[in-house]
């Protein structure tokens, strides 16, 4: 489990960590814990409100990926 963890956050080099990836898998962690907190609170759940925010989450990891890919 610690080599997957490892591999996921690392660059190619498997040497230096990814604050852009760790970013984006911490946003998804609280976008999904809020969305939980708010199904628990209000029984409900809007799938277009849910979509478009997790969408603009992996947008912004794409592009920060996208714009340090050559770093």
């Amino acid at each position: 489990m610690k080599k997957l963890i490892h591999d996921w956050f690392t660059e190619p080099n498997n040497d230096t960590y990814c604050l852009v990836k760790a970013m984006a898998a911490t946003g998804c962690l609280i976008f999904f814990a809020c969305a939980l907190i708010h199904v628990i609170a209000n029984k409900t759940f809007d799938f277009t409100a849910f979509g478009l925010g997790l969408g603009s989450i992996m947008t912004g990891a794409g592009a920060g990926l996208a714009m340090k890919k050559d770093t």
